[in-house]
């Protein structure tokens, strides 16, 4: 799993430094020219994969009108998430994908302090970003409320907040993780024998042989 967790982790910072190198030539008379479109690009990226009409939203109703809404939650283990698509892969997409968010938003003020743009204004329009999106929402284990993200703008504490709560989302995707594998075999059982799994599971990966895959990652 820890392989995992570093590999979300350089895409993340990755998806940072490729923020920050297109807004590297923008005038730096003031901090707007460069996060007005930083944070347009932060929205985005964090709607089309957890968003209303996201990736998760979009794998879970193609699974729901091949196979129907019973086999899909099952296959998918979306247990009593709301929205039900949130809750694809037991939780663990949303928890991973919220954690490299973070991380690139951390990155991205970095960069931001680099360019020029104070701690203040910098961190100020990432953490209205983070409202916005809603959250992601804190997990108690990263011992951060948002009052202390909050008072933290201005400081070095701010993004150590942020790596904090990113820590404790990529801890409870694994634990997300390894349960939906856990119920995967039993899920599929509960529908009678009507499921081919190991069909489904070919057809959603392109024949990719997924022990070689989850052995290199130390899964």
């Amino acid at each position: 799993m820890e392989g995992l967790i570093v590999y979300i982790r350089k895409i993340a910072v990755a998806a940072g430094f490729a923020a920050g190198a297109a807004l590297a030539l923008a005038p730096l008379a003031s901090a707007d020219p460069i996060l007005t479109p930083e944070i347009s690009f932060d929205t985005t990226l964090y709607n089309d994969v957890l968003g209303p009409t996201g990736s998760e939203e979009t794998l879970y109703n193609s699974l729901v009108s091949s196979l129907g809404a019973t086999e899909a939650n099952y296959l998918l283990d979306t247990n009593t998430a709301e929205p039900v698509f949130s809750g694809v892969f037991n939780g663990a997409e949303s928890r991973f994908f919220e954690g490299a968010f973070l991380d690139t938003l951390s990155s991205e003020d970095s960069i931001n302090q680099l360019l020029g743009i104070s701690s203040a204004d910098s961190q100020a329009a990432l953490l209205a970003e983070f409202i916005a999106t809603g959250g992601p929402p804190i997990p108690g284990s990263a011992d951060v409320t948002l009052t202390d993200l909050t008072n933290a703008v201005g400081t070095s504490a701010f993004d150590t907040d942020l790596t904090s709560i990113a820590n404790a989302d990529y801890a409870a995707g694994v634990a997300d993780l390894q349960g939906y594998l856990a119920d995967l075999v039993s899920g599929a059982s509960a529908l009678g024998g009507g499921l081919d799994l190991s069909g489904l599971l070919g057809d959603l990966t392109g024949g990719l042989d997924l022990g070689s895959i989850l052995g290199g990652l130390g899964l």
